[in-house]
């Protein structure tokens, strides 16, 4: 049994090690090498449509900024120039106003306005300023000098509107003290 086994190897053996024996194919070799090559050149190819199309985004989003920002400064200072209109026809009829109650009160009330006006032109001036000198300025910069005056434009129009409250409580008060006071009589001891 032994023969046998140790023949049975030696007949086995030579066909297992013929069986790990590297085959060469030159025109397998060649023909794989070309289809690399194709490949190769089909990947720079990609690669360099893939750079383009990059550049052409960046550029694509460059100019979307640029309008953006455009647009955004345009609505800014449209809401801007809105605000001044109303509010400056809003304070022109309140100067007209012929209800007062007091003549002293409605001149105070009267100076308390002129001096909005007056804060209202400076921000029309400096506004402006700001895009007379649209080249001297980055865009960044004008943007944030807008952005300040459409901030601080809320602001003066909710101090216009708090002066007007304030002026139509203060006249109605005194009308009411005025009406108050000349139906008392005063009392006979």
């Amino acid at each position: 049994m032994k023969k046998l086994i140790i023949s049975l190897i030696f007949v086995l053996l030579p066909v297992a090690i013929s069986a790990q024996v590297v085959v060469s194919d030159p025109g397998a070799t060649a023909i794989n090498k070309a289809g690399w090559a194709k490949s190769l050149a089909e990947s720079a190819k990609q690669c360099k449509e893939l750079q383009e199309t990059k550049k052409l985004m960046s550029e694509s989003i460059e100019v979307y900024s640029k309008v953006s920002t455009t647009i955004r400064n345009a609505q800014t200072v449209k809401n801007i120039f809105d605000r001044q209109v109303k509010m400056v026809s809003d304070i022109s009829r309140e100067l007209k106003r012929n209800d007062g109650a007091s003549l002293k009160m409605f001149a105070n009330y009267c100076s308390r306005l002129n001096s909005i006006i007056a804060e209202n032109n400076a921000y029309i001036e400096l506004l402006k300023t700001t895009l007379s000198s649209y080249e001297k300025m980055t865009s960044g910069e004008r943007l944030r000098l807008i952005m300040d005056l459409d901030t601080e434009t809320k602001k003066l129009y909710r101090a216009f509107y708090q002066e007007k409250r304030t002026y139509d409580n203060y006249n109605k008060s005194y009308r009411i003290l005025s009406n108050m006071a000349k139906s008392w009589t005063p009392s006979k001891k």
